[in-house]
């Protein structure tokens, strides 16, 4: 592509993609109708041709439609272009077209590769479970997980890389852009599960064990918890194994099972929906919940008449402050009352009475407020989310599955080019050197109907008449301004005529360059010549040229509007 054609394409693009940065529908459908052609017609049946130039992410030009949708920062007028409503999902189903061609055989790659890797971690954590002895001992397992690693760090590293290549060097934030994306995208918890892991596996290398109890007696059973052996003779070598391990896993395999049930809508948009549950209305019960546990809690035990060694037999897990703590968890998780033994001896003096008085009454507020209030209020909470999530929940997920094709398309372009040419990333279908996609829609044929049932471009009669006066209006202001302008200059010039008309010979120079100048001023074709008349006529001269301006004048405003 020469850069006359390329400056051309940009000059063209440049306005499809401003429309869809700003989220204008009207707009963007105005300026695809007419860049698209209708191929043919037949009856109720049309078939569309549209260029994917400014449009296709995987195009010669950057910022193009595709990845204008997926950005971080994209408004919800931009993200909304993705669904059927608009175009007939003419946008999102450009990237289903990738998802087929390359994003399905480069995702199941990378998720194999995640699997290996989790399958090694979790052997040799099952391995360390059950056979301590051997798992240590089987140092080809630890070097086994490290190196199903380096494929995931790879390509994750190499994405990191491609996408901040793609960032403007102009921009003061794409340090920020750049953790955002890597966020959205979950590399790092995989980064966070891929060290825990590594710790791990360098710990044992290093010689490290794990505390494992692992002595048998005789009849084949475990020693009791007091009687523990560590494997190995040195205290200081162990390694507290277990917690890395098992955070690692939790990390990871989540992780891991958001990446891989991304590309399909229904487990996508349910896994979508419990994220954003936890995210808002968990935190805000947890949040209301501690404020109520503490305060009541708190209260209650210390109104409890116990102090010292001297423990009381009405609530025995409240004679210690862990047991208290547990009861009133186990009251508000899961309702399981606090246990109270009413059938023991009174209390011996009015003080106690009172104080038992009053733990019981905060027993009741507090159960009031956790298991009524606060249990109910969540579920209020969690119903309404889901509600008003299911509404965005297409769009939202079809923004996720955008991005994470925008990421296989970066990775798959290695891939795509010679030697290799696995595959394409280009959307649509190749028509001498550019990339069309062929679009067909019938018209509603039902002579009672008021409009069509299916357009590619639903743009209205009245908001296209609008769009066009809207330009209109633009060129007539431009001319308006134009034709004063043009009359102030003229008008100046003949002022100056009528006082000296020496001076206007010896402004033109007495040159025929100067006559030529003044007569373009004019605006007329031959210059030279009637220029040099006009300056040696004197005044009439000057009037019979200033009616024969404002003639050419007149005529070329009527040119210019009609233009």
């Amino acid at each position: 592509m020469s850069s006359l054609q390329r400056g051309v394409r940009d000059a063209t693009g440049a306005p499809l993609q401003l429309a869809c940065k700003l989220g204008d529908h009207k707009m963007f459908q105005h300026i695809m109708r007419r860049h698209s052609a209708v191929v043919w017609k037949w009856g109720p049946i049309t078939q569309y041709q549209i260029d994917l130039e400014g449009i296709d992410s995987s195009g010669t030009g950057g910022n193009d439609v595709m990845e204008l949708i997926g950005r971080l920062d994209a408004r919800k007028e931009t993200q909304e272009m993705l669904l059927d409503s608009f175009i007939q999902g003419f946008i999102h189903k450009i990237f289903q077209q990738k998802w087929n061609r390359f994003g399905r055989k480069l995702h199941n790659l990378l998720m194999l590769s995640s699997a290996l890797f989790i399958l090694a971690l979790a052997t040799m954590a099952l391995w360390l479970k059950e056979d301590p002895d051997g798992a240590c001992e089987a140092r080809w397992l630890q070097i086994t997980t490290l190196l199903a690693m380096l494929p995931i760090l790879e390509e994750d590293t190499r994405s990191v890389v491609l996408y901040y290549k793609r960032l403007s060097t102009y921009d003061p934030q794409r340090w920020l852009h750049l953790t955002q994306w890597a966020n959205s995208n979950l590399l790092f918890s995989k980064v966070l599960g891929m060290a825990l892991a590594a710790v791990a596996c360098i710990a044992l290398l290093s010689g490290f064990q794990p505390h494992a109890y692992i002595d048998e007696l005789p009849s084949g059973g475990l020693v009791a918890f007091g009687e523990v052996s560590l494997v190995g003779t040195d205290v200081d070598q162990v390694f507290p194994l277990w917690a890395v391990l098992a955070l690692s896993l939790l990390i990871f395999v989540q992780a891991f099972f958001g990446a891989l049930l991304a590309p399909f809508q229904r487990l996508g948009v349910f896994l979508h929906t419990s994220f954003k549950m936890m995210a808002k209305d968990i935190s805000i019960f947890l949040a209301l919940f501690a404020m109520f546990f503490f305060n009541y809690g708190f209260a209650m035990y210390i109104c409890y008449p116990r102090a010292g060694q001297r423990g009381l037999p009405y609530v025995p897990h409240f004679n210690y402050f862990l047991g208290a703590v547990t009861e009133m968890a186990e009251l508000a998780v899961t309702g399981d009352p606090i246990k109270l033994y009413l059938d023991q001896p009174s209390p011996e003096t009015t003080a106690m009475w009172i104080e038992m008085c009053l733990f019981m009454l905060l027993y009741v507020i507090y159960t009031l407020f956790t298991l009524v209030l606060l249990l109910n209020l969540l579920i209020a909470m969690m119903g309404t989310t889901f509600v008003e999530v299911q509404g965005e929940a297409i769009r939202e997920w079809r923004v996720l599955y955008a991005r994470n094709i925008l990421r296989l398309e970066m990775l798959a372009e290695t891939l795509s080019k010679p030697p290799f040419s696995l595959w394409s990333t280009r959307g649509g279908e190749e028509l001498n050197g550019r990339y069309y996609v062929f679009s067909r829609t019938q018209d509603d044929i039902d002579p009672n109907a008021s409009t069509a049932s299916e357009m590619l471009f639903d743009v209205g009669a009245d908001d296209e008449a609008s769009l066009i006066d809207d330009v209109a209006d633009l060129r007539e202001h431009a001319a308006i301004n134009i034709q004063k302008l043009y009359r102030g200059r003229k008008g100046r010039m003949t002022v100056s005529g009528r006082g000296s008309v020496s001076n206007m010979a010896r402004a033109g120079g007495g040159g025929g360059s100067g006559y030529k100048t003044f007569g373009n001023f004019l605006g007329r074709g031959k210059t030279g010549r009637t220029g040099a008349n006009t300056l040696g006529g004197g005044e009439n001269s000057v009037k019979s040229s200033s009616r024969q301006s404002r003639a050419q004048e007149s005529s070329n405003a009527n040119a210019d509007l009609a233009a």
